[in-house]
């Protein structure tokens, strides 16, 4: 087993599920005889911890030849954020009640425990392009990601069955209600790059925050991401390759305006 695995604290190991050759054999339905475990993202401030997993399976063929394993992180702040918002329960949800109505949605999940500590075996997408926030998306590439979506918006528009879901809130974003002294520093920060007429609009809007938010929650709504931005959108090799878009812990019932205009208006 890689020195990494080893490494881990126990008051890490009670949030952070470790990639075990027994375990992951006996929910995948086979054995498990040696597994290649890589940290992915490992530094870059993920609210999650995730491994590309290669096995080694018996008999051959019996099991994926690589999965991935994302748990709860061993941050305490990320951690304690995404408990206090359900995180995974809503990511663990989403997967187990409403994606296999999607036609050949990506990715599909072997496994999942959505109480804490929580984790998802997920299949290996990393053959995919992943979006880039900083960088920014190609005209094609927010044409296929909104395509995506709007089919997942279709799908679930006015469905009375997410409202079953306790873990699925209504208007629910986390931003929702943004704190005075953090949007304080945001604009002392990046005032400067925005520039004073940019700086104006921003608090423009976010002066009528609470009466948006009102107007979208009498909207008809639909399953919504919560977080959709290039970074949890995976995208082929070619301008023809529907995206993959990662539903994940944000995921929420609201407006679908919201959903798809947070890609645009991220950089």
């Amino acid at each position: 087993m890689p020195a990494a695995l080893t490494d881990e604290s126990q008051s890490q190991e009670s949030k952070v599920r470790l990639p075990e050759p027994g375990w992951i054999g006996e929910v995948l339905g086979t054995t498990v005889t040696s597994l290649e475990a890589k940290r992915l993202g490992e530094g870059k401030g993920l609210q999650s911890t995730a491994w590309r997993l290669e096995l080694s399976c018996d008999p051959p063929g019996s099991g994926p030849s690589s999965v991935i394993l994302k748990s709860e992180t061993a941050n305490q702040d990320f951690n304690e954020f995404s408990r206090l918002h359900n995180a995974f329960g809503r990511e663990v949800g989403v997967y187990t009640h409403c994606t296999h109505r999607l036609n050949e949605h990506k990715p599909s999940i072997f496994a999942c425990q959505g109480s804490a500590p929580s984790w998802l075996l997920m299949e290996d997408l990393t053959h995919l392009n992943a979006g880039d926030q900083v960088i920014g998306l190609s005209y094609q590439q927010t044409l296929v990601t909104i395509e995506q979506m709007e089919a997942i918006h279709a799908e679930f528009w006015m469905d009375p069955g997410l409202e079953e879901h306790s873990w699925l809130p209504p208007h629910g974003f986390w931003f929702a209600d943004p704190k005075a002294e953090l949007l304080d520093d945001f604009f002392a920060t990046y005032g400067v790059r925005f520039g004073p007429a940019a700086c104006h609009l921003y608090r423009a809007v976010l002066e009528q925050n609470n009466a948006i938010d009102a107007a979208l929650a009498d909207m008809p709504w639909t399953l919504v991401h919560g977080d959709l931005r290039a970074d949890n959108v995976l995208y082929g090799g070619t301008v023809e390759d529907p995206a993959s878009v990662i539903i994940g812990k944000h995921s929420g019932v609201g407006a679908r305006h919201r959903a798809n205009a947070s890609l645009i208006a991220y950089p």
